[in-house]
């Protein structure tokens, strides 16, 4: 989630499918990068505690957060987890991913909902303030 960053691998060793995901890997490791790197951390959700952890990290100026969300172990119930953000403005207005706009308060009291697929998986939402 940030800090130092490289690649332990062999290219040549790979197949070229996995050669392909390398530029896009870099691409969101440096979008990431400065918000976290920066930024205020919000433990949401912790891994001995749900199947589900999740963390925000909100840039110092609140311009711009990033939600890092997982599933660690998928189960028979497939439970979409409520995740309620934390640390946001309650009446700013944020936009999800370039896409949908909610208010601060309905993201942190009404929270965000996900599904996943399959076990080890992970989302990660990148919020904008409008």
């Amino acid at each position: 989630m940030g800090g130092s960053f490289g690649f332990e691998l062999d290219p040549d060793r790979l197949e070229e499918h996995e050669r392909q995901q390398i530029p896009a890997l870099i691409e969101l490791a440096e979008k990431v990068n400065p918000i976290v790197v920066r930024g205020d951390l919000y433990r949401l959700r912790l891994p001995g505690a749900s199947q589900h952890p999740a963390a925000l990290v909100i840039s110092p100026d609140g311009s711009q957060a990033v939600l890092f969300a997982y599933q660690l172990l998928s189960t028979t119930m497939h439970e979409n987890p409520v995740i309620k953000l934390q640390g946001l403005e309650p009446m700013a207005r944020y936009r999800l991913d370039g896409d949908r706009v909610f208010s601060g308060a309905t993201l942190m009291n009404g929270g965000m909902q996900f599904a996943f697929d399959g076990d080890f998986d992970s989302k990660i939402i990148f919020l904008e303030r409008v």
